[in-house]
């Protein structure tokens, strides 16, 4: 497809009113009109890895609702004034670039939010929730979720930029500085894939309710924790500190963010409706603690639950090794706040009865 440039705007057969949208490190976006007339985004970059991940992930994707779709990716030829391309849009334009068409969609998240209830807010970011959770089920994690990575299409989301998207559950390293990343978990060398888009999602929820972006992980009876209490009210304040716990697997799962009561809108005592979640979860921990016990060591033979909350599980082992009048270990296990399944031990205490 060959690509032209003329009094500073972009040519491209089969395209009319080529207009910039935005920049990022390795693309440019530009809105254009097809033959139809039809609106369009050209997202166009030299990164060959990044284009074909968002390939791979759109076909992975088929069919499911809330996501980007594309039409096709074409090789582009520059024509002429390739010098005045690269002045324009450096690390974009080059011997190797792409274009990946797909459909435009005219509004973002927040321009949407501006005019909008307390309760459509909540709505929204409840759908957002579920659109990730489908995301989550299929081994696919976002990696880069931030407002303007969420389109609108009527009153529905739609989640876009998926160049930095990963298959797998952990990874090593990730290429995401915005406000909404974990800066804990940038810089460590192992990130739970889930956990990181939680985060993230959290600190969206935190703007979307208090209108002002959440820095860093918030703690439970900080100072920041009671004035958000006060301002967004208790069940809102257990969500946002649940999903953007510092330790990554305390963090609320996809499953546990969707069926908190936050979302319940009732007028109960928002008290009384946090315990029962929260009895509801260490509940479904303990079990599946019946079917999924941790094997601490082949030396120690596994004896009795003792107890669970929603942070940790106590187990009592015999150790085969010990004198007989101390026979007993208790562990504890820290747990991800996930009743689908533990996490690895972060934190073991042994003591001897």
């Amino acid at each position: 497809m060959e690509l032209r440039i003329k009094n500073g705007q972009l040519e491209l057969p089969g395209y009319s009113d080529i207009t910039f949208l935005s920049k990022g490190s390795f693309i440019a976006c530009f809105k254009a009109y097809d033959a139809k007339l039809e609106p369009v985004v050209l997202i166009i970059s030299e990164n060959q890895t990044e284009l074909q991940n968002r390939i791979r992930i759109s076909q992975l994707l088929i069919g499911v609702p809330g996501i980007q779709s594309f039409i096709c990716l074409q090789q582009l030829q520059i024509m002429e004034d390739a010098e005045q391309l690269n002045q324009l849009y450096p690390k974009i334009f080059g011997k190797q670039s792409k274009v990946l068409i797909g459909p435009f969609y005219n509004q973002d998240m927040n321009t949407y939010l501006k005019d909008k209830t307390q309760q459509q807010k909540i709505e929204l970011f409840r759908k957002i929730l579920k659109v990730v959770q489908e995301l989550h089920s299929r081994n696919i994690y976002h990696m880069d979720l931030k407002p303007s990575n969420i389109m609108m299409q009527d009153e529905n989301p739609i989640l876009i930029d998926f160049g930095n998207s990963v298959t797998e559950d952990e990874v090593e390293t990730v290429l995401n500085t915005s406000a909404y990343a974990p800066k804990q978990d940038v810089y460590s060398c192992r990130i739970t894939s889930e956990k990181f888009d939680i985060y993230c999602l959290g600190s969206m929820l935190h703007e979307i309710l208090s209108s002002v972006p959440l820095h860093s992980s918030l703690q439970n009876n900080s100072r920041q924790f009671q004035q958000l209490q006060q301002h967004i009210g208790i069940l809102a304040t257990d969500l946002i500190t649940g999903m953007t716990k510092f330790q990554q697997e305390l963090r609320y799962t996809i499953e546990q963010c969707i069926k908190h009561p936050f979302f319940d809108n009732n007028n109960e005592n928002e008290l009384l409706q946090l315990d029962q979640y929260k009895n509801y979860i260490s509940l479904n921990i303990q079990s599946k603690s019946q079917q999924n016990i941790f094997d601490l060591n082949k030396e120690h033979r596994k004896s009795d639950f003792i107890y669970g909350g929603s942070e940790s599980i106590v187990y009592s082992y015999t150790d085969l090794h010990t004198p007989a009048q101390k026979p007993n270990i208790h562990v504890q296990q820290n747990l991800s706040n996930n009743f689908s399944e533990f996490s690895q031990i972060q934190h073991v205490e042994l003591s001897y009865e």
